[in-house]
């Protein structure tokens, strides 16, 4: 009988440590899943803010491709480029560092960043003069990598969710 349990320690070993690997691998794939949907409940409340809220709605409000002067002599204008684009390059960072995947944020925000891109380019480039190149560098390069390689659900979304997804089903 003990050499029947010799014979069966190495195999037993094995299949600890493979188990031991399957689970690890496991847990792993489950923490950064709460932490993408973690991160992603905090976007939303970031974003659901009231401030935010009357800031995209100054900016969106803009002709694109406002020139820096129109939004620097308005104070409440100013003040909403500041917090759209704090916001947005908070947001280019957690994408870069994989902290949120570019398909989330682009479903949730999109069109914000793409259409505050369009306005805001030419104040992010003037206050660059004075500022220096690091300003709003994020928010460019999120806006960016979506303009250039949008998501598979960009491009399906590009009628809305109401029409991409009409025969969804729970």
């Amino acid at each position: 009988m003990l050499k029947y349990l010799a014979a069966a320690a190495p195999y037993a070993t094995l299949m600890m440590v493979l188990v031991s690997l399957l689970s690890g691998f496991l847990t792993y794939r489950l923490w950064q899943r709460t932490r993408y949907l973690t991160t992603a409940v905090q976007l939303v409340q970031t974003l659901q803010d009231v401030e935010f809220t009357r800031s995209i709605r100054v900016i969106l409000g803009l002709h694109e491709e406002t020139d820096a002067g129109g939004v620097l002599a308005n104070e409440e204008v100013s003040s909403a480029a500041y917090v759209v684009a704090h916001a947005f390059e908070s947001l280019g960072i957690m994408v870069f560092h994989r902290l949120l995947p570019m398909y989330l944020v682009d479903q949730l925000v999109g069109g914000y960043v793409r259409a505050s891109w369009h306005r805001l380019r030419p104040y992010v480039t003037e206050r660059r003069a004075t500022l220096g190149p690091t300003f709003c560098e994020w928010f460019q390069w999120l806006a960016e990598r979506m303009e250039d390689e949008p998501t598979r659900e960009a491009r399906e979304l590009r009628h809305g969710a109401a029409r991409a997804h009409r025969v969804w089903r729970a």
